[in-house]
């Protein structure tokens, strides 16, 4: 059998004793192979013999101190497949997988490290021709994540869960660009206005929104490649590595972190779909602002379904409840998607063209009635949520 690739690399290795761990720092320089494609490799591994990880992840932060280095956790073998095969790297989604019989403590690392990894294994996508969706699957990872610490938060209070939750909030900001932009193109193309699609003047809108969609990727790209975004995530498996929270916490309440997670997730989501049901009472006559903060809470309460659905048993109404509330939180987001590109035709700057100005207002027009229209559908998505019945009410009423 054929080797599918080849590395042709330079190792010098040094071994490091930081904090009592034993760490190999291997420097290399050089190239993985495939017949005439040649990937080149730059790159300080670097791998915990023995010790606490929290010193490698030590290390790592000190080397973006006196170095330009961006953290890759993809490996060479997993490279020089996609090479041979000539399949570039793709956008990945997040799953995390949790057991029933996993503690607290287990459930509030395992999930905060899944949405970092998320946030980390999309950066090689970035560099492809899948950019829009790893910059969506990055923003993704980072509202996974401050839920995620948000609801810690509640529960543990501790100074880090905010400070992180902050620090996301910051990085995900930066991608909002690029992700409206690539929404935008989206809408205006030819999935947008389909009976208008022949009128000239959308060429110039695409056009002008390329400007701004070009300018929202180069701030995601020099996020990525400074230091910024590779000490966030270092910072933060570093303080999973510790289980930092456990210090913030009084001795008497240490038990409840040792205690099986079934029950403090079922309080949690009872307590999040609870919110939802209240403010969603009068969803037909409800104005903007209060329909906003309507999606907002249940964006809270799908993200946590989807962290510990795997901690209840995988039943029909449990694959039921989830797709209720992904739709319901799919519709409400048409007013949303409705006045971000209100705001984004703004900014394009196309009045003195009057195809495009006629373009403009054809999108408005059809975007502005498609989030008029869909109040029916969010009546019906409304009303499947209210019939879905949870998944962890016996996990409640056992705890209880």
């Amino acid at each position: 059998m054929l080797p599918r690739f080849e590395t042709d690399i330079q190792r010098k290795v040094a071994r490091v004793v930081a904090q009592g761990s034993d760490i190999e720092v291997a420097f290399d320089s050089g190239h993985i192979v495939h017949g005439g494609a040649r990937e080149p490799i730059q790159e300080i591994e670097l791998e915990l013999k023995s010790g606490d990880a929290v010193d490698l992840f030590g290390l790592g932060l000190a080397l973006t101190e006196i170095a330009p280095v961006r953290l890759h956790m993809q490996s060479k073998a997993a490279r020089g497949r996609q090479l041979s095969a000539g399949t570039p790297a793709r956008a990945v989604r997040a799953h995390t997988a949790l057991a029933a019989a996993d503690a607290v403590d287990d459930v509030i690392a395992l999930t905060l490290a899944t949405a970092l990894r998320q946030f980390v294994d999309n950066w090689p996508a970035f560099a492809t021709d899948d950019a829009p969706e790893a910059v969506h699957q990055m923003r993704v990872a980072m509202r996974r994540l401050r839920a995620a610490l948000a609801l810690f938060h509640r529960s543990f209070p501790c100074v880090e869960f905010a400070v992180m939750r902050a620090d996301a909030r910051r990085i995900a900001k930066a991608m909002n660009e690029a992700r409206n932009w690539d929404v935008f193109g989206e809408m205006s193309g030819p999935a947008g206005p389909g009976l208008f699609q022949a009128e000239r003047g959308f060429a110039a809108v695409r056009q002008a929104a390329e400007t701004h969609r070009r300018a929202g990727h180069q701030q995601v790209a020099d996020l990525l490649a400074g230091v910024e975004a590779t000490r966030f995530v270092l910072s933060g498996l570093a303080f999973i590595a510790r289980r930092g929270w456990r210090n913030s916490i009084p001795s008497a309440d240490l038990p409840r972190l040792s205690a099986p997670a079934t029950g403090f997730a079922a309080a949690s989501l009872e307590r999040l779909h609870r919110r939802v049901r209240k403010r969603g009472k009068a969803i037909a006559d409800m104005p903007a602002s209060e329909r906003h903060a309507l999606r907002l809470s249940l964006k809270a309460l799908r993200y946590t379904s989807d962290f510990f659905a795997d901690l209840f048993p995988a039943t029909p109404a449990t694959r039921l409840y989830l797709r209720a509330v992904s739709r319901l939180q799919d519709v409400l987001g048409t007013f949303n998607d409705m006045v971000t590109i209100t705001d984004q035709v703004r900014r394009l700057h196309v009045h003195d063209d009057a195809p495009a100005a006629r373009a403009v207002g054809i999108m408005l027009g059809w975007y502005g009635r498609a989030a008029v229209a869909d109040d029916a559908a969010v009546l019906k998505a409304w009303q499947a949520f209210r019939r879905a019945k949870p998944f962890w009410t016996d996990a409640l009423n056992a705890a209880a």
